[in-house]
């Protein structure tokens, strides 16, 4: 699928995506390619920032969203957010944020639409409902949905993403996120953050001249560098 992305001012730049892929947009203009992509292709767009609820319950606010639906898909993923069929008699009222939250995500995939969009992925969740969304997340990949990320901390995008974008003004990147995040030179020229772990590996080759093991595990970055102490 080849998609277009454009900014405010109108500049594009196109990329090509297969299904079953994660990918991260990291960009100066990002609001404004986020709803040209919205606009254009019709993404899913799952966002913690805007949740508005019409139904008494849970079962009727899906209900409202969509009638007809893959029940096997919902089951699964109430499965992979750690809930059960109870969660559909849940009143709004009485949810907690991070049910809304969940109830959100579940609402948005009852739609008949493999190509989604997680802003700010890891929004107002703790570590361990992260691990439950980056499961959704593999979760729909192997379903062969075509997933946009984004997020504030480009630590979660590094660690998310099979793919990425980057783009500053006239700089624009993509590419494998491994290759991608792995060249901070690269970075450092599109003046966007570096993640940790390549910030890591970067400073030991340049002010050390250690080559560490490139990794996306600290731990792996750890064993390596205790092996040159």
């Amino acid at each position: 699928m080849e998609i277009i992305l454009r900014n405010n001012y109108n500049c594009k730049k196109k990329i090509n995506v297969e299904e079953g892929i994660i990918i991260s947009l990291q960009a100066s203009n990002l609001n404004a390619i986020v709803n040209n992509l919205l606009n254009d292709y019709k993404f899913i767009n799952i966002n913690n920032n805007q949740m508005y609820f019409v139904g008494e319950n849970v079962y009727e606010e899906i209900n409202l969203y969509n009638k007809i639906y893959n029940l096997s898909l919902i089951n699964d993923v109430l499965n992979i957010l750690g809930l059960d069929d109870s969660f559909f008699n849940k009143k709004i009222e009485n949810l907690s944020y991070t049910e809304k939250i969940y109830l959100n995500i579940i609402r948005n995939l009852s739609l008949d639409n493999k190509k989604v969009l997680f802003y700010d992925v890891y929004n107002y969740l703790d570590y361990a409902n992260q691990k439950k969304i980056k499961n959704l997340l593999l979760y729909l990949k192997d379903k062969k949905y075509i997933i946009l990320i984004t997020s504030n901390d480009v630590n979660v995008l590094y660690k998310l993403a099979d793919y990425s974008v980057l783009w500053n003004k006239n700089n624009f990147e993509y590419s494998k996120t491994d290759d991608l995040y792995s060249d901070v030179e690269k970075l450092l020229k599109f003046k966007l953050e570096v993640p940790i772990l390549s910030k890591i590996t970067y400073k030991a080759l340049k002010d050390k001249n250690i080559k560490l093991f490139y990794s996306k595990d600290v731990r792996d970055i750890i064993k390596d560098i205790y092996k040159h102490v």
